[in-house]
């Protein structure tokens, strides 16, 4: 359930053939929220508090790789993250400001680095 766009409480959701989709323990806006592809791989995992996505969350392939990793505030992206290929391989990493890219990011190709690219916003 909701409230003012906050995430109170939530339960286990299951698809059509009984697989689980989502697991939660929010009760009053905090607790643990898993989310799953249809494989059953796990796809997020993360914190709320206060109905907001806070403290770290993990996002995962659907071969069940990391695939991104970060800090939640107050449900935005805040500061460091990094995004990996299927393969483990780091593809990204920078900082986020209120949800969005900001800073030096550096991306990479098959794990080698390949750009570096400033997001600051005087630019």
């Amino acid at each position: 359930t909701f409230d003012k766009g906050k995430i109170m409480a939530t339960s286990d959701f299951y698809n059509k053939l009984g697989k689980v989709m989502a697991k939660s323990g929010v009760k009053e806006g905090n607790g643990i929220i898993k989310n799953f592809y249809d494989n059953g791989k796990l796809s997020a995992e993360g914190p709320l508090k206060n109905g907001y996505p806070e403290g770290l969350w993990k996002y995962y392939h659907p071969t069940g790789a990391i695939s991104g990793t970060g800090e939640m505030k107050a449900g935005l992206r805040q500061g460091p993250w990094k995004f990996y290929l299927d393969t483990g391989k780091l593809e990204a990493e920078g900082d986020y400001k209120d949800d969005e890219i900001y800073g030096v990011w550096k991306f990479y190709d098959q794990g080698q680095l390949s750009k570096i690219e400033n997001f600051n916003e005087s630019e």
